[in-house]
């Protein structure tokens, strides 16, 4: 199944006290996946007038709907080739310390180097997604196990992203599931998950 491109219309919707009609909608969609393009470009695409598609943005930057603009990388060529997403279950209650703050334990993932990204989420099984970058897997094994020493994390499980679909066509021409994993996580190229939980027993699937 693909999308295609459907005429925009004056619809609106309020976000957070702001008025976002379609156009706009559609205008942040495009940048989401290809941040570099100008606006001649993004009104050619749009067929949106030039002057309306810079006001557009200027006025979403403004409004902090747009708060920046993400260089996109080929991590192979990094010293950073190993990418993975680690989900991790935070402990309700820690013997001889009760209830550790989900800030406190925010705060010491931030030290660490390797993490990119950290989203609290509402899950059956996890609390938080961690989105960290390795020189190796040797490393990530390192990390999972500093993990575990975390105080407040109970049980870690790990991903490795062993390819990110392509997003780099017009955004009207992505096959449905492509739009999916490119708007948020590839769930699709995750093959190989390890977990570690805190009796230091480790599994792979």
């Amino acid at each position: 199944m693909w999308w295609w491109r459907k005429p925009l219309s004056l619809r609106s919707s309020t976000i957070q006290g702001l008025a976002v009609d379609e156009k706009d909608e559609t205008i942040i969609k495009v940048l989401e996946r290809r941040s570099d393009l100008s606006s001649r470009a993004l009104s050619k695409m749009l067929s949106i007038p030039i002057s309306t598609v810079h006001r557009r943005i200027k006025r979403l930057e403004r409004d902090g709907v747009i708060k920046g603009y993400k260089a996109l990388i080929d991590y192979e060529k990094t010293a950073r080739p190993i990418g993975a997403l680690l989900l991790i279950d935070l402990a309700e209650v820690i013997p001889g310390r009760g209830h550790i703050p989900k800030k406190d334990i925010l705060d010491a993932l931030r030290r660490f180097d390797e993490i990119e990204e950290i989203i609290d989420v509402q899950a059956a099984d996890f609390d938080l997604v961690v989105k960290a970058r390795f020189q190796s897997l040797r490393r990530l094994s390192e990390f999972a196990e500093e993990l575990r020493n975390v105080e407040g994390i109970e049980e870690t499980s790990s991903a490795i992203i062993t390819k990110r679909p392509s997003c780099h066509r017009s955004p009207f021409r992505y096959e449905k599931n492509q739009l999916a994993s490119c708007s948020g996580l590839a769930t699709s190229s995750i093959v190989y998950t390890m977990s570690w939980s805190s009796s230091h027993e480790h599994t792979t699937t």
